[in-house]
């Protein structure tokens, strides 16, 4: 039996209704399956394929009686015949065969109802031929029997019996076309026989339009998945940028005037959106929707409750100290002119720390009489000093962040620092996340499921961000 001819057609109830009554339909010329969708499966000269499996032993040999009365009697009848003159015994073992082979004809409708889908070798469990029909095709030799093709019909259905098949077939694929062999066989269980026997392919004589592709999932369908997910994504971008969604309210502003982005917010939403991501992509590919697993729901349950104890440390760490700079100096945006305002500011620290040294030298020479005035004196110049470090410091930051790519260089430094030192706690953090992160979404592109990761990932996970929370006010202090 060869697996002649590839036909699909769409969920149209008119083609169903047609098709019964139109000799010739052309195909399509691109045959993409969806689930739900109806296939045509052509296949040549059954009959043979049948007397395969029946020689091998796989089938019975329906030619032979299954009652032991009707055996006897063919039997007796048989060797009646035989002795019969040569005219009349060619009559009666005719008669006998057409019988026999008619209860193969109808035992091979029966198997060829049975027979199951076969998607690149993949048996598909619990798809049946729904519709069956047969015509035969002669030959230009007139002494060549004709062949008989028979078209079955299968629906697309994905089942409980069959979703672990469908998803090995769907499995590393992607969400792009690509050729696929469909066959027709018998799924393992044969009588007592554990085969799996199906057709061969004739793609050598196949036209282009028989070339068989699956798509995972319609476009329209993973279109709009994405236009979705890139206006969620974008929203929230916007917000980030021009509110404090993502931001740490408590912390000092960065040199953009902002306050800094939220290592734990910045997180709880990363998982938020892979999961909605990967949740969304998968119920678009395989219809389901029970798809999220408990490490996800961990993973989320613990940037989230990263995200609150965050918050709550926030609300016991150190004020936060104000800006050196004037509100005249912060509206300058020009680098050059950054450079400038730090050159000058520079000039006079270097003045103001002559000064101070002056001042202490004239300390340590005084009397107890003008020690008090100079002490304050040597303060006056220290907090001065301290004050125009500080400008110099926010002037160099601000000369960075108006420089092309200072922005994107800023949100990792406000990722990677609490006040103003980078901590490696905090690296360490983004660093995990980030691995997971890529695990999952290979996860689910690649196996059509999202990972399970094991309970010592999960705990891995869990120490980074305890030792994050753990770090976090510490820090703040000693940097303030």
């Amino acid at each position: 039996m060869i697996t002649e001819r590839f036909y699909r057609f769409g969920r149209c109830r008119i083609y169903r209704l047609l098709r019964r009554f139109i000799s010739q339909i052309k195909p399509l010329e691109r045959p993409w399956p969806e689930l739900d969708d109806e296939i045509i499966v052509d296949v040549r000269a059954p009959e043979k394929f049948f007397q395969y499996l029946i020689d091998r032993g796989v089938l019975s040999d329906p030619r032979e009686a299954k009652d032991v009365v009707t055996r006897d009697a063919e039997k007796k009848e048989e060797e009646h015949a035989n002795t019969l003159p040569e005219e009349k015994k060619s009559l009666a073992l005719k008669n006998l065969t057409q019988r026999r082979e008619q209860r193969f004809k109808n035992e091979m409708d029966d198997w060829l109802q049975r027979m199951s889908l076969f998607v690149d070798g993949h048996p598909l469990p619990g798809l049946v031929s729904e519709w069956i029909y047969s015509w035969p095709e002669y030959s230009t030799d007139p002494n060549q029997p004709p062949v008989y093709y028979y078209a079955l019909e299968y629906r697309l259905r994905k089942t409980d019996e069959n979703r672990d098949a469908w998803l090995d077939i769907l499995r590393g694929n992607f969400v792009f076309d690509r050729p696929t062999v469909i066959s027709v066989g018998f799924n393992k269980v044969i009588g007592d026989r554990k085969d799996i026997v199906r057709s061969a392919i004739n793609l050598q004589d196949a036209k282009e339009w028989q070339h068989f592709e699956i798509r995972v999932a319609p476009l329209w369908k993973l279109v709009l998945s994405c236009v979705i997910i890139v206006l969620l994504i974008g929203v929230c971008l916007a917000l980030a940028r021009n509110s404090d969604l993502l931001r740490d309210i408590t912390a000092p502003l960065n040199p953009g005037g902002r306050h800094p982005f939220s290592l734990a917010l910045c997180q709880m939403a990363f998982w938020l959106f892979l999961l909605s991501s990967g949740f969304l992509f998968l119920w678009v590919v395989t219809g389901e929707y029970d798809t999220i697993t408990g490490s996800e729901l961990t993973l989320l349950g613990i940037s989230s409750v990263t995200g609150l104890s965050a918050f709550v440390i926030n609300q016991f760490s150190p004020p936060i100290q104000g800006t050196a700079l004037t509100s005249q100096e912060l509206q300058v945006r020009d680098p050059n002119k950054i450079a400038q305002l730090r050159t000058a500011v520079e000039t006079k620290l270097q003045s103001a720390r002559e000064r101070l040294d002056a001042a202490r030298t004239e300390l340590r020479a005084s009397t107890n009489d003008t020690r008090p005035a100079l002490q304050n004196a040597v303060k006056s110049a220290e907090s001065e000093v301290e004050e125009l470090e500080r400008k110099v410091t926010e002037l160099q930051e601000r000369e960075r962040y108006f420089r092309p790519g200072g922005p994107v260089r800023q949100f990792f430094l406000d990722l990677l620092r609490e006040r103003c030192n980078v901590d490696f706690h905090r690296f360490q953090l983004i660093t995990w996340t980030v691995i997971l992160g890529l695990v999952f979404v290979f996860g689910v592109f690649k196996q059509l499921a999202m990972p399970k990761f094991d309970a010592a990932l999960l705990i891995l996970m869990g120490i980074s961000n305890g030792t994050y929370l753990g770090f976090k006010r510490p820090a703040a202090e000693k940097e303030s």
